[in-house]
């Protein structure tokens, strides 16, 4: 086969396409170049975008709405339907909509449905916990698609992913390495090329569910109740937002042609193409690691991108040296599939290059003026000419953003220069915001993105409109905010700017790691990365503001009229170069100048004007120019000593816009200009603050004023400072010497005061010297008591005696890092030679040469007289706060020993691990130093009680806290990896409400831990951290810190309590405690439900006796039902084996203490006198756990019915539900079909050897029953041919009968037929039901007949209505047998109204009366009265069918229960007797031989080991069905007459 052949196969079978030229072009070279395998290409294709962004979300869609694996037609027919335009969520409403998830689908109780899903994307049963989990979540309205897209998004499910994906393409289920070997093995051994059937393969194939028309309602099954979050939900957040996928902490883009383009993420060194215009996964990734010489857990945190003649200068934070970094790329295509991005080169010194530009004061500001010396970080960057523009997130100066010019960018990348070059560092006033992004405008200009330093800042995101130099402006109308607001995202870059007919839009991006998507508690970038997302919006951009001063840029601050004529004013803003002021002295009349006077104009130097800066007119002259004119005066610029005023303005003379105003004259504005010495206040400005009356008084003027006030502080105090006139002054002689010259704008933040942080640092040891000569220098030892690595290389540790002076703090240099329990030795002023002399005074110590030993050099030294080390994280004068303390007393006595800081004492030679050094010193040279260096002793435990963890609450006061308890172990419960701990009963506290025991969690897969550590009776210590476990407080164990004080000890005393409970909320009080519960009225406690004791070993006990449905005792009703289920709530406790895998070997639980078996059952009504163990809460439900098996007692099993009850009928007529017997079985995709022709799948046994079991219990069970006719439900509908359900079991009950020599008995089965003899259908449904007798005892007369339309059309199972003749007595009766719908999946709407009746109640009662009717008209033209109704009604003996039933004269003669329903015990299954034949009713009885059972014992085998399949299991009656049978005993007498 070609490699053309073999790669359109690969194109075909895996992304479901005929092969494009480019890649098929590509790939041939890699195949035929031998640069990849066949394997390797088609492992690449599985992993493309192209894969996941078309072909997996189907098949994932198909398991979401469907439940299961695609078949391949159908899965080609919506890839193809997806690449066509047709959404997902329309793909995935269609499916929804399909009579298959309609019919089948949604008929499934939550418990089948649940199932379903985990085989589909786990390919196993649910597990104890997810199942008890998400049937709540399914309960409370949880959609079930959303529910199986979070499955799928689990770290199991996405394990499972490439097998879903094989499957279903493959159509091979096993493993995914296996099933595309083999599949490259056939396609390599294949000699044919497949049919090219592309163009036209789908239109012979019927979709599988037509898509809906455009504007078509689609069914929306969601409800109103909130539902868990998929990991494919998006909100709306109304911005035309885009989501897209594959990455989280997008950081910077550049656009790539007209619609896409390229996102570096601050995780990695990855490049991912995106569609701009679209959300979804990456069209590409190019991940640059290689290229850049870089590891997988090397991380650039890349934060910007500027671009320059085609190149892209892409940046990395430059927050330490691992994240200085520069790299340039280029690209050579932009197509999606050939793109090519090369690395044209690299420079990793710029963070030196500007920490030693600012520390040697090459800026001219003076040294580490710009701060950059404890630390920056690059977020915004572009290219103005050939000089990258750095724009800094951090620190800001003195609340002002940094602008640090670099003008050798490319020749650095390039290699051509070794060192940065810098320009002039640049201020802008952000409103305290730093620069997120920078990107060039349209005009010449840029635009700023600028946002708060910190996350959690209260300044918002806002955009700017910059010169590239002083001037700023913020640009209203952006929405910036709604984002972070919504979900914590981030805008992080703008790029892109377009115009369109006049608009102008950019696209920004949101860094989106920390949004909780999923509502789970991870933060997206902590999600796979096919969960993760980020958002993009389109921006659109207002025409930009100019850069005109406005009030408030700049401020008049001095005026002097004495020789030479000067003012001055102070830029409070930047200024753009070339923005243009006038002054002018003339005076303002009510609407113009008085024009008596004249003007000069001055215009910003070249560079623009930085804020702060101070203009004087006489010393800058050649910045201004005259502005004499008719509308300010021709008569010059001249100011008076007897008076005058300077006003600024901007625009014409005949429309100013005005600034700023100063008066000379008086120390108020005057009404109208009188004359060329005064002026009323120009419009706009407000005295006081932009404009000033600074005259002596009254009519009474200075020659000459000026601002005295301070020069600090950001523009608008300066300009509330400024127009004060209190901080003005003036003199009629010069300009007062007083007046401010100097400005700086800024913040002027008071220094940083360090604060105390606990990062589990300790100081464990101090060696103070010794007299004489020291052995070393002094030395103190650290010890990382946290559980995590301390990293002190990039924020290092400082150093300072008791002092803790943090101006004399020395950073401690030589450590990196220290690993949890590590410990290190820090010397004091020395160097590095220091370190060498100290391995060598202690070249004895074992490890010496391992030991982490820091210096730090010229540093306090510790005296002898008792002092103390300080320590801080960071440079406390910067950002550092104090993170340990120790001090030690005189050292007298105790020359040249160690100061224990643990012990609090100094150590002597006699103290075990105390070690001498090698060198000695002293006065005579012969005294060594005593010291344990680099071995910590471990500080004295904080014991925490039990009591305190667990509060008084409903959770730990001391949730995420690290405690150390020593209490006694109570029960070791390796199945839930962890064990109970109680306190000593002495160490009980005295509050009832705080409860003394705790789970204590010891890690999955712990169990052979702790089997091989533990016990009950034992006192033991241990720390762990303090966590809410699905609101259950307990103890995440550090195993390792694991000490056993005491073994054999009596376990605490049992907290006794009684059922019915009080408030179970109160339980919370006994939480992990040992509890003893008994029933309050002194009776035993009954098993009331045991449907999950085979699964999970759980059983539900109740006091009073079982718990009874309400329906079953009281006519329905909301209030009483509500009343009813509080009751049972407050007299139920669901005990567990402490076990939380399923399908326990063994299940503990059975009588007499003994484990479950055939011979030996737990049943329903089984009783307990005391319930002893420990209290849990696991999954919102209080549960006492166990070990061991229990006391349970309980009668006999009934082998037989009683025949007493029946009171020796002649004929004996039974009800019988036999649970889905199928022949058809569940596997290799059997369908059973209907007679109409209808598909299902199965319903019963999965295999042959299930189907026997299966067939064993019924045919033991009705051969033993004694009846005579049998209403069979749940049979397959496969029709009524010699393989059909019914006949087989006939054909199995009559061999049984022939096998044990039953005499008298024959069985045979009725056929419905009509009136012209044809046999009927009885309904499309996968289950029907039938009617076997035995033909020994009766005939039948005429045919059976069903009805199929009206009540029985859908839902409700079509009835079948025989009439028999006893053969002894020649007397008739009818039987009819029926199966109503089940309160389970909804129809029609009719969700349960909490009256007690459950779901679909009019559905049922529309049965009943169909029923009652259709009977009334004598279907079987019998001519006789004698009615018996018998089955499966779906409704308990008052609910309203049943009612319905009665009230037309039918006798209920049941009255006992036949099912068990979430441990309430009812009668499902009925007989009633119509008025004729009650009379000749001899007794009923329910034969208690199923729902009493555990579900354990009956014929499945897929929830039970081999070992089980033998031991549960017996060819008995007992669990042959869930539903128990029903026997009425017959006394034929005389006819009646049809009434």
């Amino acid at each position: 086969m070609s490699t053309e052949t073999l790669l359109a196969n690969l194109y075909r079978d895996i992304l479901l396409r005929e092969p494009d030229a480019s890649g098929m072009a590509y790939w041939k070279g890699q195949l035929e170049g031998e640069s990849q395998s066949l394997s390797e290409v088609a492992q690449a294709l599985l992993d493309s975008q192209e894969f996941h962004a078309t072909v997996a979300p189907v098949i994932a869609l198909y398991g979401q709405q469907l439940l299961r694996q695609p078949d391949l037609p159908g899965l080609r027919f919506w890839v193809g339907e997806l690449r066509e335009g047709l959404s997902l969520e329309e793909i995935g409403s269609a499916m929804q909509a399909s009579e298959e998830a309609s019919d089948d689908i949604a008929s499934l109780s939550d418990e089948a449905w649940l199932e379903g899903a985990y085989a589909n994307v786990f390919d196993r049963q649910p597990d104890p916990e997810g199942q008890s989990y998400w049937l709540k979540q399914l309960a409370a309205g949880g959609s079930r698609s959303d529910i199986v897209a979070t499955l799928q998004a689990s770290e199991e499910g996405i394990a499972r992913q490439e097998q879903r994906h094989l499957t279903s393409i493959l159509e091979d289920d096993g493993p995914p390495e296996q099933a595309l070997g083999r599949y490259l093995e056939a396609l390599e051994e294949s000699t044919q090329p497949p049919a090219d059937d592309s163009d036209d393969q789908d239109d012979d194939l019927p979709s599988p569910v037509e898509p809906p028309d455009e504007g078509d309602d689609t069914p929306d099954n969601t409800g109103d109740d909130e539902e868990e979050p998929s990991s494919t939900d998006n909100p709306d957040l109304g911005l035309n937002e885009r989501y897209h996928l594959g990455a989280s902490d997008a950081s910077a883009a550049i656009t790539v042609g007209d619609r896409l383009m390229l996102v570096a993420d601050d995780e990695d060194q990855v490049l991912r193409l995106y569609d701009r215009d679209k959300s979804g996964e990456p069209l590409a990734s190019i991940d640059l690691n290689e290229a850049l010489g870089l590891s997988d857990g090397d991380e650039v945190d890349i934060e910007a991108v500027a671009s320059l003649d085609g190149i892209q200068y892409w940046l990395g934070s430059h927050e330490n040296a691992q994240r200085s970094l520069v790299f340039a790329t280029q690209m050579d295509d932009s197509d999606v599939e050939g793109i090519d991005i090369e690395v044209q080169g690299q420079y990793a010194g710029l963070l030196a290059d500007l920490q030693e530009w600012d520390d040697l004061d090459g800026h001219g500001k003076g040294a580490n003026a710009q701060g950059l010396a404890a630390g920056l970080n690059v977020e915004g960057a572009a290219f103005a000419d050939n000089t990258l523009l750095l724009g800094l997130r951090a620190p800001l100066d003195e609340g002002l953003a940094q602008v640090i010019p670099v003008t050798n960018v490319p020749a650095l990348v390039a290699g051509e220069a070794d060192t940065a070059e810098f320009g002039t560092p640049l201020r802008l006033d952000l409103g305290g915001r730093v620069i997120r992004s920078i990107e060039p405008a349209s005009d010449g200009n840029f635009l700023v993105l600028a946002g708060p330093e910190h996350d959690d800042g209260e300044e918002g995101f806002a955009l700017y409109h910059w010169d590239g130099a002083h001037a700023v402006r913020e640009i209203d109308g952006i929405d910036l905010d709604t984002v972070p607001e919504a979900l914590g995202a981030k805008p992080e870059s703008i790029f892109g700017l377009q115009a369109t007919d006049g608009d102008v839009t950019a696209s920004v991006l949101y860094d989106s790691g920390s949004v909780d998507w999923l509502e789970d508690g991870q933060e997206s970038k902590d999600l796979p990365a096919d969960q993760q997302r980020f958002i993009s919006v389109d921006v659109d951009i207002p025409p930009l503001p100019d850069f005109t001063p406005r009030p408030g840029d700049i401020a008049i601050t001095a005026v002097q009229a004495d020789s030479p004529d000067d003012f001055q004013f102070v830029a409070l803003k930047g200024i753009s170069a070339g923005a243009q002021i006038t002054f002018t002295d003339s005076g303002w009349n009510d609407a113009a100048f008085r024009a008596n006077e004249g003007a000069v104009t001055w215009t910003a130097p070249e560079g623009g004007v930085a804020p702060g800066t101070l203009i004087s007119f006489a010393d800058q002259s050649e910045q201004f120019q005259e502005a004499n004119g008719d509308e300010v005066g021709n008569n010059g610029f001249n100011l008076s000593s007897s008076g005058d005023q300077v006003i600024a303005f901007t625009g014409t003379p005949s429309e100013p816009t005005f600034l700023f105003a100063v008066q000379t004259n008086s120390d108020t504005w005057q009404d109208a200009a009188s004359s060329s010495n005064d002026s009323a206040l120009p419009p706009g400005l407000e005295a006081g603050l932009t404009a000033v009356a600074a005259g002596e008084g009254p009519s009474s003027e200075y020659d000459n004023v000026a601002y005295v006030g301070p020069g600090t502080g950001t523009a608008e105090q300066l300009l509330a400072s400024i127009g004060n006139i209190a901080n003005w002054t003036g003199s009629n002689d010069m300009l007062p010497d007083s007046a401010t010259s100097s400005f700086r704008i800024g913040t002027m933040d008071a220094p940083h005061v360090p604060g105390e942080r606990d990062i589990g640092l300790a100081i464990t040891e101090i060696w103070s010297g010794q007299s004489g000569d020291d052995v070393s220098e002094d030395w103190f030892e650290i010890t990382n008591h946290s559980d995590e690595a301390l990293d002190v290389s990039t924020t290092p540790l400082y150093y300072d005696d008791e002092s803790a002076a943090p101006e004399d703090a020395v950073e401690i240099q030589g450590l990196d890092h220290l690993a949890p329990g590590e410990s290190a030795i820090v010397l004091v002023d020395g160097g590095a030679d220091a370190v060498t002399e100290f391995r060598q005074a202690w070249s004895q110590l074992k490890g010496i040469e391992n030991l982490s030993i820091g210096y730090a050099e010229d540093a306090s030294g510790l005296g002898s007289g008792g002092d103390g080390v300080t320590l801080w994280r960071g440079d406390p004068r910067v950002d550092g706060d104090q993170v340990a303390t120790g001090r030690y007393p005189d050292t007298e006595g105790f020359d040249a020993a160690a100061w224990d800081v643990n012990a609090q004492r100094f150590v002597t030679a006699q103290d075990d691990g105390v070690t001498a050094s090698t060198a000695l010193g002293g006065d005579n040279g012969d005294v060594p130093a005593l010291a344990t260096p680099g071995t910590a002793t471990e500080p004295a435990a904080d014991i925490t009680r039990i009591s305190t963890i667990q509060g008084s609450g409903d959770t730990s006061p001391l949730a995420d806290e690290r405690v150390t308890v020593e209490a006694v172990v109570t029960m070791v419960a390796p199945g839930l990896d962890g064990f109970f701990l109680q306190e000593e009963d002495a160490d009980n506290d005295a509050d009832a409400t705080t409860s003394e025991g705790i789970f204590v969690y010891t890690g999955s897969g712990s169990a052979d831990w702790l089997e091989a550590n533990l016990s009950a009776g034992q006192q033991i210590r241990i720390s762990g951290s303090v966590s809410e476990y699905y609101d259950k407080t307990q103890i995440s164990a550090e195993r390792a810190s694991l000490d056993v004080l005491d073994s054999g000890l009596a376990l605490p005393q049992s907290q006794h309590t009684a059922m019915p409970f009080t408030d179970k909320h109160g339980m919370e009080a006994f939480e992990g405690m040992r509890v003893a519960i008994e029933a309050r009225d002194g009776e035993p406690l009954t098993v009331t439900e045991l449907y999950e004791l085979g699964r999970y070993g759980e059983v539900t006990l109740s006091s009073g006796g079982r718990l009874e449905q309400f329906t079953e005792v009281n006519a329905p009703d909301q209030e009483g039902y509500s009343r009813w289920l509080a009751d049972a709530e407050a007299r139920t406790i669901k005990i567990d084996d402490a076990n939380g895998t399923q399908n326990p070997d063994p299940v503990i639980y059975g009588r007499n203490g003994q484990a479950l078996s055939a011979d030996n059952p737990l049943r329903g009504g089984d009783q307990l006198n005391k319930l002893e163990g420990v209290l849990d809460f696991s999954f919102d439900e209080w549960k006492v756990q166990n070990v061991e098996g229990l006391d349970f007692a309980g009668p006999e099993r009934p082998d037989a019915p009683a025949e007493e009850a029946l009171g020796n009928p002649g004929l004996t007529v039974a009800s019988f539900n036999v649970l889905n017997y199928f022949t058809t079985l569940d596997e290799d995709g059997n369908q059973t079909v209907t007679a109409n022709g209808t598909s299902h799948d199965p319903r019963g046994a999965d295999n042959l050897e299930e189907f026997a079991r299966q067939e064993a219990k019924l045919v033991e069970a009705i051969n033993t029953s004694g009846a005579d006719v049998v209403g069979l439900m749940e049979l397959e509908n496969n029709g009524y041919g010699e393989d059909s359900a019914i006949a087989s079991l006939v054909e199995a009950l009559n061999a049984d009968v022939a096998t044990k020599g039953i005499e008298g008995v024959n069985w045979a089965y009725s056929i419905p037929r009509d009136a012209e003899g044809n046999l009927t259908s009885p309904g499309d449904d996968a289950i029907a039901v039938g009617m076997i007798y035995n033909s020994e005892a009766v005939t039948t007369v005429g045919s059976a007949v069903t009805k199929t339309d009206g009540a029985f059309a859908t839902a409700n199972r079509a009835p079948l209505l025989q009439t028999f003749e006893e053969l002894d007595s020649g007397e008739r009766f009818s039987a009819v047998v029926n199966h109503f719908k089940s309160k389970g999946s909804v129809v029609n709407g009719e969700e349960a109204i909490d009256d007690g009746q459950g779901n679909n109640n009019p559905t049922r009662v529309e049965a009943a009366k169909a029923l009652r009717d259709w009977l009334a008209s004598d279907p079987t033209d019998s001519g006789d009265s004698d009615v018996l109704i018998l089955g499966d009604l779906n409704a308990y003996a008052m609910e309203d069918p049943i009612t319905t039933l009665t009230e037309a004269g039918y006798a209920l003669l049941d009255d006992d229960h036949s099912y068990v329903y979430d441990g309430f015990w009812g009668s499902l299954d009925h007989a009633l007797a119509s008025a004729s034949l009650a009379s000749q009713v001899s007794g009923t009885r329910t034969w208690h031989i199923n729902a009493d059972e555990a579900s354990a014992l009956d014929y499945n085998t897929d929830y039970t080991s081999d070992r089980q399949d033998e031991d549960l299991y017996a060819p008995d009656a007992f669990r042959s069905s869930d539903h128990d049978p029903v026997l009425v005993g017959l006394n034929l007498g005389e006819p009646t007459g049809l009434a």
